[in-house]
């Protein structure tokens, strides 16, 4: 019995897993990759690229920052292997060691920090570098690993021996105008929760009216004055890395998911990729970062539905609250921005290398590889065999595309190259519920807009 057409031509609600079949939108998809849904509502567009910023170093990323002082001064300042490093129009230059680990950075006081958990140095251009005295008292602050300013304090934590001890030092201005002492009166120390079994500190972050103090396994509040007995939530994150302030709430990663927090108990937010985060390794270290408009986590290599993907990060959309999948040829160990005119996401590499992302139409020359798959299609009653004999594929600039189809979840096969705006392929494939795939390699704003099923029957034999 011959059947209406079935179009698929809406993929506004981007990435959405874990749905059955019988509810799950028909203007979602179960997978895209190094596909954005936001840029043209309904549909799906090849991400911008990225693009080398400076010479090459040697080894991995350990932390990039943007140094900003008050007065519009901007410096991007990156640390590689045993060295911190600030660019010099197109070059990277040397300006002081540092251990060959995690180095975070933080501005307080026109003056920017870089920690180790070995090494503390200030400096006031981001070229010299001290190891005492400076607007931040650097030769008397505890020697940990996580830094941050609130309430006109700075934190420290991740001091050895002392892994549920937060420090705080002095108010700005005392005793000396536009700085802080560690050794003054109002300067000490609390202890947080050391006896809740949650491990130490591994990270600090900050929503407006309170601190947030991470541990492995239980998240704890500050507000300046009082350390709430009992903590917040009895999960955690990974590292100072695994979470980012985006507007006026943080998200961090968990080995569950992604979750938002504004100071009172979180909400899980990745439930609508849920496959995506569970073929995520436990053993990888996980990079957050923000911008205005999106929230990003690095998650490595993943394998999902027999798709092996290298270098992956995933995408809030904080407005649309739709997800993204990125795959890259290069392993980002580091995130950070860089102001120069515009805002830019940067990532260093494990290879010496630092990158703009979602820049220009390609990955340094080479064409960025794409996926497509549709949710799983029934139409109509599950019991009954479809016969599709005609798909048409709706895109534009595509020309390196390939549409792939199965039945019943055995294996894809190639149905036919997609060369045209409006490409018709004739293939046959039969089953009682049907998936499609698109995949191919191109440039940025190559559109993916949906296909039809035009020639499409159902086999009231129930047999194939």
């Amino acid at each position: 019995m011959k059947l209406d057409p079935f179009k698929l031509v809406d993929l506004s609600e981007g990435i959405l897993q874990g749905v059955a079949n019988t509810i799950v939108p028909r203007n979602s998809v179960y997978l895209g990759v190094n596909l954005v849904f936001d840029k043209k509502i309904g549909y799906a567009l090849v991400r911008d690229g990225s693009e080398k910023i400076g010479d090459a170093l040697t080894g991995s990323c350990n932390g990039v920052f943007n140094f900003l002082k008050t007065d519009g001064t901007s410096k991007l300042l990156s640390a590689f292997g045993t060295n911190i490093y600030s660019l010099e129009t197109a070059t990277w230059t040397s300006r002081t060691t540092i251990a060959n680990s995690s180095v975070r950075f933080m501005t307080f006081a026109d003056t920017v920090l870089a920690l180790d958990g070995t090494n503390k140095k200030t400096s006031a251009n981001g070229t010299a570098w001290v190891t005492t005295g400076g607007n931040l008292d650097v030769g008397n602050m505890p020697l940990g690993k996580y830094a941050i300013n609130f309430m006109d304090r700075v934190y420290i934590s991740g001091v050895s021996g002392n892994l549920d001890r937060l420090s705080f030092s002095s108010l700005y201005g005392v005793p000396d105008d536009g700085s802080i002492s560690w050794t003054d009166d109002t300067a000490g120390y609390l202890d947080v929760d050391p006896e809740d079994g949650a491990g130490g500190i591994v990270g600090l972050g900050k929503v407006p009216g309170y601190m947030l103090i991470f541990k492995k396994r239980s998240l704890h509040r500050w507000d300046g004055k009082s350390l709430y007995p009992e903590s917040l939530i009895n999960i955690g994150t990974q590292s100072q890395e695994s979470f980012t302030l985006a507007r006026e709430t943080i998200f961090f990663w968990n080995e569950r998911g992604v979750y938002e927090t504004n100071g009172g108990y979180p909400r899980k937010v990745s439930g609508r990729i849920q496959d995506i985060i569970d073929a995520v390794s436990s053993s990888h270290d996980v990079s957050a970062w923000s911008d205005s408009d999106k929230v990003y986590f690095t998650i490595g290599d993943i394998e999902i539905d027999g798709l092996s993907l290298k270098n992956c990060i995933i995408s809030f959309n904080l407005e649309t609250q739709t997800w993204e999948l990125y795959s890259y040829r290069n392993d980002f160990t580091a995130l950070g921005t860089y102001i120069d005119g515009t805002e830019k996401l940067v990532a260093g590499d494990d290879s010496g290398q630092t990158w703009i992302l979602f820049s220009g139409s390609d990955d340094d020359g080479d064409d960025i590889g794409y996926h497509l798959q549709f949710q799983n299609l029934e139409i109509g009653h599950r019991s009954r065999i479809k016969d599709v004999a005609q798909i048409v594929v709706f895109s534009r600039y595509l020309r390196n595309g390939t549409l792939y189809g199965r039945s019943e979840n055995k294996d894809f096969k190639t149905l036919g190259n997609i060369k045209e705006n409006i490409q018709i392929i004739n293939n046959d494939l039969s089953g009682r519920y049907l998936d499609f795939r698109i995949s191919g390699t191109g440039k940025s704003e190559e559109e993916l807009q949906g296909i039809e099923l035009t020639e499409l029957n159902i086999n009231l034999s129930q047999e194939k």
